[in-house]
């Protein structure tokens, strides 16, 4: 998936791998805080609410399964253009039609907690 997102951005772009094994210290607060476009996997609540947090373009990773209370909230998203699903066929165009909004924590977990019991 890193050399598909490397096609899709063109340059300039810069994409980040990192592991706690690695020397160097976590690049993650930094990166968030430079990033134009912010691509999570949607199989993680924590990434999806701390990018919608920021107020910028979110893209999702399509994880092979993902739990039915996750897809509906992840669905929501999408529906609601605050996010996308990656893919090779995303244009421009579809990352200008976003509306990013920056979620606080509450309406995340507000949100959450309705697809608990929907």
């Amino acid at each position: 998936q890193m050399r598909l997102m490397s096609r899709c951005f063109g340059s300039p772009h810069m994409i980040t791998s990192w592991h706690p094994s690695h020397s160097e210290p976590n690049p993650y607060l930094a990166i968030l805080s430079v990033a134009n476009i912010l691509v999570v996997s949607a199989d993680s609540v924590g990434m999806i609410s701390e990018a919608l947090s920021l107020g910028k373009p979110l893209l999702l990773l399509r994880p092979s399964k993902l739990s039915a209370k996750l897809n509906r909230f992840v669905e929501e998203l999408v529906n609601k253009k605050h996010a996308l699903w990656f893919s090779e066929a995303l244009t421009m165009d579809d990352l200008r039609n976003l509306t990013p909004k920056v979620m606080g924590w509450k309406e995340i977990v507000e949100r959450k907690l309705e697809g608990l019991y929907k």
